[in-house]
């Protein structure tokens, strides 16, 4: 079961965030009552639609939520070692995984299957779509649906030197992976069907950060002998960072064009691009 509302094209504002003094209704106001409804032409009985719509005019689009979607959740658990090299120097390596189900996405409906476009030339992709014998005006309309689900795997090293010598050190490093499903796909019909790297997804990634007290000046291995003006110009000088290096975000391309269905899907097409002349 699945409740729809309707909604036409041209009744959303331009800018719906601003409210409209004149012709906004305002919470005060109260709720206003539902508009009448007919059951549109040539449609078969219970096919509801607002009343009073002129053939021809704004199409009425759908959005569909189904009654059965269910709280996300995730799960997260890891593995930590620590070892004790030396008084000032750790190391800590680790796995960390979580899984999340039930994540919120918006799957496109009534699109013609892929290829089927491209198959019947003669045809429009409105004729094509299939709700059309149930309403020739009826576009592309959304899903609202808790179905997504992800994962996400990763081996993580920390080095720390505490200070000595004039130094401090941490460094950590991630190798990782994050996949996901319901967000790309080729076939919205078969959305959980295709699985890939979240957007964010960076399968390594390694950062520095350290203090150094250059060795210059009173108590120093340099200078330690200089008079107080040179040593106040070139003494108690230290160098600091923090240095970063990644690996880059996955590129996803994507394509919507009445060739294909409509619909901004995926290319399933991973060599050169190049289509053959037979």
């Amino acid at each position: 079961t699945e409740i729809y509302t309707l909604s036409l094209h041209d009744a959303l504002p331009i800018y719906p965030n601003l409210l409209d003094s004149v012709n906004d209704r305002t919470i005060d106001q109260g709720v206003p009552a539902p508009g009448p409804v007919e059951n549109r032409p040539g449609a078969p009985p219970g096919h509801l639609v607002p009343g009073g719509l002129t053939p021809g005019g704004p199409p009425v689009t759908l959005y569909a939520i189904p009654d059965d979607n269910r709280a996300q959740s995730v799960l997260q658990w890891s593995l930590d070692v620590q070892r004790s090299i030396k008084s000032n120097l750790m190391i800590d390596a680790s796995y960390v995984g979580n899984r999340a189900n039930h994540l919120y996405i918006t799957v496109p409906q009534n699109y013609p299957e892929p290829g089927v476009v491209t198959a019947n030339p003669s045809l429009s992709l409105q004729q094509l779509r299939p709700f059309y014998s149930l309403d020739p005006g009826l576009g592309g309309f959304n899903s609202y649906q808790n179905s997504a689900r992800s994962h996400y795997d990763a081996f993580q090293l920390k080095i720390e030197k505490r200070f000595s010598h004039g130094l401090t050190l941490l460094s950590s490093y991630t190798a990782s992976k994050t996949l996901v499903r319901g967000y790309q796909y080729i076939n919205p019909d078969s959305f959980l069907a295709d699985q890939a790297p979240q957007a964010f997804d960076t399968p390594q990634r390694l950062v520095v950060s350290y203090i150094y007290q250059l060795p210059f000046g009173r108590g120093k291995h340099f200078g330690s002998d200089q008079n107080r003006w040179v040593n106040g110009a070139f003494g108690g000088w230290s160098v600091s960072g923090i240095t970063t290096y990644m690996t880059g975000f996955p590129f996803t391309p994507s394509m919507g064009s009445n060739l294909d269905n409509g619909n901004s899907n995926n290319p399933n097409r991973i060599c050169n691009g190049r289509l053959s002349s037979r």
